[in-house]
């Protein structure tokens, strides 16, 4: 793995560490989505990097439940975002 990889995998864990904290002491519930996302996108890459052998269907899988979880959690951050109508400042005005 080389550095920038390696770079790569711990935003990733970071990432996800941030999505549990969103969920945890935020009560958001797309936190745990993010987390979920990076989460896998961590195994995805972890298999990659080490060259483990794993099935590449069930890498597939793997790769679309994590696109799944982004969707998902988005679609939250959006509802959540629109449930607390967020404003905007157009000719001088804070507008909703």
């Amino acid at each position: 793995m080389d550095e920038l990889q390696f770079a790569s995998v711990i935003v990733e864990v970071l990432v996800t560490v941030l999505g549990v904290l969103l969920a945890t002491s935020k009560g958001k519930l797309y936190g745990w989505f993010i987390a979920l996302t990076f989460a896998m996108y961590v195994v995805y890459d972890a298999v990659n990097f080490l060259s483990l052998d794993m099935p590449k269907d069930l890498m597939k899988q793997v790769f679309l439940a994590a696109s799944i979880s982004a969707l998902i959690g988005i679609w939250l951050v959006f509802r959540d975002a629109r449930a607390h109508e967020a404003y905007v400042y157009t000719d001088g005005n804070w507008k909703p």
